[in-house]
């Protein structure tokens, strides 16, 4: 076997291969496993081990191992049902599962294989107007026709959230890889395979995959971020003679959705254009007819005309037409004249107090006052993550908290911000007219961190003043997100790692001022989000050799289920300095393999 560097790939490689691959009538299959859904709240196997051993005590106590499959099969079949179907019932469509149907949709995807119960794919499909065919393999007992699947399609190899057969035990997972061996020999026909979400466990899926031998369309592993493959992927899968290749430094969502970005499969049309894409749903809807006639009535042509309005006005338009001002004009950025348009909740106001007397001196009691109705702005909140963007931060870009810009040169930076192109979206703020300043916050915010942080990648590639540059200008990023995203535990500490990073480089005084920044970086990001810096915090203490503050930051790490993998720590060298104590071992071995 080659080692992983041999084995290396790019986003850009898998993009070559999928254009190629339409070109020559071939497609791409797509295996799916659980990190493809953890942005849509689903947990990994460890999460449901500790749901299990908070809800039923008694039945992880009698499970042989603290892992998921032994652990489930201590549950009745009803609690395991409950479990799974209350996390996959409020899970939501993640961006991992919207790339995925674009790029069903795009051609360039034609089989998807979950080992999930989850139906995000399908219900991402449903949100692009695609419904590819659905198959459990879980219930297949007599083989695998391919004659009978259709050209697109979902193979849940575990079952389904509504199935009648769920396999969670290692008893019945084992069953399972003589029902899937035909549909992988079908598979591997005429298609690139592209592994993303799945850790490789040994179990079925992993096995029928790692026997064949060789991918003549090849294969991509992707990786979680920056962890190494597994022993198991790593000794029987990864080979340049078997074209299997890794590729590493994403998640799940970003790779997705880059891939897409590059095939010209984002963003979909609900997001870049949501009318036309409404028209488009409406387009699948049959006419109806009343008892006795001849000619289908058109009940849905008002609502369509709508539409159709809807588009000339806001998608057809280079700069949409804002709607009449309900308010006179108030004067914006730059002394520019604007209309005050309502952000519900997301306005953070501050009252202005009314006047306590009125002209002729008399005081006016409490009660009788009439409420104010003036106030200052002092930021705008986000819904998703309860983001006070700070007034004084926005001025000092040129911003302004009260009026949201027109929505074009918004959905751009969006869709730049999404798909990792944090340059333009700092290019479109500095070239943007002021109306349109206000929407570009977050984006902008974004941006900031997201190249902070591919500059902190890229200073650890070089040595010398070019490391050094690159350094601080990360640093000095970071400081740009954090103005405009106060107190973001994230983005400190990220900020944090870039000076542990930059310490690494250092020696004497100088590491260990910028310890002592990367220590405190990330203790303030610890103290808003518990275990969000944990395991940074292991790896500062073990640079400096404190063994038992670096194994009680693991901990911490552990119980916040912030720890990367077990296989991730038996390679961090990061953690050298405590890998010989006895009690880092004791740790590892309560930790699930894998």
């Amino acid at each position: 076997m080659g080692g992983v560097m041999a084995v290396a790939r790019t986003l850009d490689d898998v993009v070559a291969q999928l254009k190629k691959n339409k070109a020559r009538n071939r497609s791409c299959a797509l295996l799916m496993g659980a990190g493809c859904s953890v942005q849509a709240g689903i947990p990994l196997a460890r999460g449901f081990v500790e749901e299990i051993r908070q809800r039923y005590p008694g039945d992880y106590e009698h499970a042989a191992e603290k892992t998921y499959p032994h652990c489930m099969a201590e549950l009745s079949s009803a609690d395991r049902h409950d479990l799974i179907s209350e996390f996959i019932d409020k899970a939501k469509i993640n961006w991992a599962h919207i790339s995925i149907a674009q790029l069903m949709r795009g051609g360039y995807v034609d089989r998807v294989l979950t080992t999930n119960f989850d139906p995000l794919v399908m219900r991402a499909c449903a949100l692009v107007n695609l419904f590819p065919a659905v198959y459990d393999m879980a219930v297949v007992r007599d083989g695998f026709l391919s004659d009978f699947v259709r050209d697109r399609a979902v193979f849940h190899l575990h079952g389904q959230r509504d199935g009648f057969v769920q396999l969670h035990r290692e008893e019945d997972v084992e069953a399972l890889a003589k029902v899937i061996k035909p549909l992988f020999d079908d598979t591997a026909h005429d298609r690139t395979w592209l592994v993303v979400g799945y850790s490789g466990a040994n179990d079925p899926v992993f096995r029928v995959l790692a026997d064949r031998p060789h991918f003549p369309n090849r294969l991509f592993w992707v990786g979680y971020r920056s962890d190494p493959p597994s022993a198991a992927v790593k000794a029987a899968l990864l080979d340049t003679a078997k074209d299997a290749y890794w590729i590493s430094d994403y998640d799940p969502d970003n790779f997705l959705v880059q891939l897409a970005a590059k095939l010209g499969c984002f963003p979909p049309g609900f997001f870049a254009k949501p009318f036309s894409h409404l028209l488009e749903c409406y387009a699948t809807l049959a006419g109806f007819r009343l008892p006795g006639e001849e000619v289908d009535l058109d009940w849905a042509a008002r609502a369509r005309g709508w539409i159709r309005d809807a588009i000339t006005r806001f998608e057809d338009a280079v700069v949409p037409t804002p709607p009449p001002p309900a308010a006179p004009a108030a004067p914006g950025p730059f002394g520019i004249a604007i209309a005050l348009r309502p952000l519900q909740d997301r306005v953070v106001v501050k009252q202005v107090e009314g006047e306590e007397k009125a002209k002729g001196g008399i005081i006016i009691p409490d009660t009788a006052k009439e409420k104010p109705q003036e106030g200052e702005v002092i930021g705008i909140k986000d819904d998703g993550e309860d983001l006070l963007i700070m007034k004084s931060a926005l001025e000092s870009l040129g911003l302004d908290a009260a009026e949201p810009g027109p929505t074009d040169v918004v959905g751009e930076a969006w869709t730049a911000l999404i798909t990792g192109d944090y340059d333009k979206v700092l290019a479109l703020r500095a070239s943007a007219a002021a109306p349109h300043l206000n929407g570009l916050a977050v984006p902008i915010t974004g941006a900031y961190f997201g190249r902070a942080k591919s500059l902190s990648r890229l200073a650890r590639t070089k040595t010398g003043a070019e490391a050094e540059a690159l350094f601080q200008e990360a640093v000095e990023t970071y400081q740009r997100a954090l103005e405009m995203k106060p107190q973001d535990h994230v983005s400190l500490a990220n900020l944090g790692n870039t000076f542990f990073r930059w310490a690494q480089t250092k020696e004497g005084t100088a590491a260990a001022d910028l310890l002592a920044k990367a220590e405190d970086m990330l203790t303030q990001a610890e103290a808003i989000r518990p275990g969000v810096a944990a395991y940074r915090l292991a790896r500062v203490a073990a640079f400096r050799g404190e063994v038992q503050k670096s194994l009680d930051w693991l901990a911490v790490a552990l119980d916040h289920q912030t720890l990367p993998s077990r296989a991730y720590l038996e390679n961090d060298a990061e953690l050298n300095a405590v890998r010989a104590n006895p009690g880092f071992q004791a740790f590892l071995d309560r930790l699930e393999v894998g």
